[in-house]
């Protein structure tokens, strides 16, 4: 892990940004997933989170938070932070209990996304609010294909080499329905188009779309 990243930066704050649309303060929040520790740094007191409990499935990634909390003087210091190991299909929260479930960039590695979906609904208190970016079904496209085309050519195979994405999220009905089938009220489904770099050592003109599926939903 990279102190910051550019682009998951550019998500987490995106994601942040929709905190200030809600009237409504979050005392409670649990944030999911390996990118956290750029939600965390990027709050600036959105949301009026006074409790704030990290979690992720590897315990060296809850570690480097712990050492990344301690290192920092930043604006969170107001904000009593917890540091959770677990898995997002089991989640080890009480039900009921946060006002706010964040992920960005997370959901997509899970193996049951409704069913994760439907652990944090669960967790949720009424009137709650779940925020999400995740991969979309159209993520890192032209990469997919040149790599699909090269291996074949070389191979006479293919394999996976990119990161798992969360199919069949390649329309916004899809991911609207996903959240209706999880047990969400009011949700809301917008995309975002992030246009990356795939490397120094390739043409300016070789670059590649990322598209993010970024959900909001009050319950």
């Amino acid at each position: 892990m990279r102190p910051s990243d550019p682009f998951v930066d550019a998500v987490a704050d995106n994601l942040l940004d929709r905190l200030e649309d809600c009237k409504k303060t979050f005392p409670t929040a649990l944030c999911l997933g390996g990118s956290s520790e750029a939600v965390r740094r990027l709050l600036r007191g959105r949301g009026s989170i006074e409790k704030l409990v990290m979690m992720d499935t590897s315990n060296d990634m809850v570690q480097l938070w712990k050492d990344a909390e301690a290192a920092q003087q930043d604006s969170n210091q107001n904000i009593e932070t917890s540091f959770v190991v677990g898995d997002e299909e089991f989640l080890p929260i009480k039900e009921s209990s946060v006002d706010l479930v964040i992920s960005c960039l997370g959901l997509h590695w899970t193996n049951d996304l409704p069913g994760a979906m439907i652990q944090c609904k669960l967790e949720l208190k009424p009137d709650g609010l779940f925020l999400a970016a995740i991969l979309g079904g159209e993520t890192l496209k032209e990469l997919r294909i040149a790599c699909t085309v090269a291996q074949m050519e070389r191979e006479g195979g293919i394999s996976p080499r990119i990161s798992p994405l969360a199919q069949p999220l390649a329309q916004v009905c899809d991911a609207g329905n996903l959240l209706t089938r999880a047990g969400f009220t009011l949700p809301g489904v917008d995309v975002d188009e992030y246009v990356v770099s795939s490397g120094a050592d390739i043409a300016p003109a070789q670059w590649v779309k990322l598209m993010l599926f970024c959900k909001g939903t009050m319950s």
